[in-house]
């Protein structure tokens, strides 16, 4: 309540005015009708975003769980896709974002911080650069994830979803200074390597990464793996280490794999099997690489959603009605990617030949008065399913 009643206060000179562009903002960009989000057990993925990536300028890692635990990215949970039912907002129609006051989670944001001996500006819409007072190494934090959360939680709980965030972040920045990793010894490091997917269009910040596309839209990211967090490896980092990117990509592969495999879950949406990678590991994305591990695959491959950190999904392609399989994996990808955190693509694949590729894309698409999602299939899958 504490915090409640400081953000009432912070707001109540123009909470009026607030609500009525907030509501203007919210009629606009209302988001296409879809199925609720896979079910399941909320993860504690230390990927919650403290950002989206490496903080360069301070050495931390923006890519951590503001959750009370480290990022095993436990996915949303196993087996949840089927419970996909019920409508969702577009991340459109996530909070508010504005540059002052009257964003209600910069303000939780801000007022948490401030009590944990931080201070935070708002550089950006969902930006926020935070510091000590006085002192240099401050970080940059992004809101994405925090919003995403937000949305699924009532108004009343987003002081303590914040209070966690906050919380989280700062042990973990902190924990990260007092327990130094030397990145230039390369035999420390190389145990330490891991990979996952990303969008291509992933946020690193000014500086390069060592990083390689994977499919079309996507991006393997070379990590460290920190206990408590991850860090995304410099590209002005690897090139001081005895080996290639291809090299390192091939440790980090190897190590993944050592970690163990994935559980497979199996389920069923609208009658069409499918199969979630689950695991408490925060590298559950790298897994889709190498998919024909797992036996999820059929006589031709199987379509494969990579919606968010921690969520894979695959669906077997045999004999089955082809346009089911597909519209089931459709709605499977936009919940995960809709709903995040840390969402990833929509986008539909086909793993076949040992690789990934685009299968179909999905976006919103305007529809009369509401919004539907728009689904092309690739010319190369579309070859495939003339030839039945």
């Amino acid at each position: 309540m504490k915090w409640l009643k400081r953000l009432r206060a912070a707001e109540s000179a123009s909470r009026q005015a607030s609500r009525r562009q907030a509501a203007s903002r919210r009629a606009a960009s209302r988001a296409p009708e879809g199925p609720r989000a896979p079910g399941g057990s909320r993860d504690s993925d230390r990927d919650r975003d403290f950002g989206r990536d490496r903080d360069r300028d301070s050495g931390r890692d923006r890519d951590r769980d503001s959750g009370r635990d480290r990022d095993r990215d436990s996915g949303r949970g196993p087996s949840g896709a089927a419970r996909a039912t019920g409508g969702q907002e577009l991340v459109a129609g996530w909070p508010d974002v504005s540059l002052d006051i009257h964003d209600p989670l910069v303000t939780l944001f801000r007022l948490e911080a401030e009590d944990q001996g931080y201070t935070a500006t708002l550089v950006d819409d969902d930006q926020l650069e935070v510091g000590r007072p006085g002192e240099e190494g401050r970080f940059t934090v992004w809101l994405t994830n925090l919003r995403q959360l937000a949305v699924q939680e009532p108004e009343d709980q987003w002081p303590a979803l914040v209070a966690d965030f906050v919380g989280t972040l700062v042990s973990t920045a902190e924990m990260n200074e007092s327990d130094a990793l030397d990145v230039t010894d390369f035999m420390l490091v190389r145990t330490l390597l891991r990979s996952r997917v990303y969008a291509e269009d992933y946020q690193t910040g000014t500086d390069e990464v060592v990083s390689r596309p994977v499919a079309p839209g996507l991006i393997e990211v070379l990590v460290i793996d920190r206990i408590s967090s991850l860090m995304i490896v410099p590209a002005e980092t690897a090139r001081e280490w005895p080996a290639t990117w291809g090299e390192l990509f091939e440790v980090a592969h190897n190590n993944v794999r050592g970690d163990g495999p994935l559980e497979v879950v199996h389920d069923d949406v609208d009658g069409v099997p499918t199969a979630q990678l689950y695991g408490e590991t925060a590298y559950v994305t790298a897994h889709a690489l190498w998919t024909d591990d797992y036996p999820v695959t059929g006589l031709h491959g199987a379509l494969v959603v990579i919606p968010a950190q921690g969520q894979v999904y695959t669906a077997r392609l045999d004999g089955d009605p082809l346009p089911d399989v597909m519209n089931a994996m459709v709605r499977i990808g936009w919940v995960g990617f809709s709903e995040g955190p840390r969402s990833i693509t929509p986008n539909v694949f086909w793993w076949h030949h040992g690789r990934l590729e685009v299968a179909a894309t999905v976006e919103p698409d305007k529809d009369g008065d509401g919004w539907a999602l728009a689904v092309v299939i690739t010319p190369a899958f579309k070859e495939f399913l003339n030839s039945f």
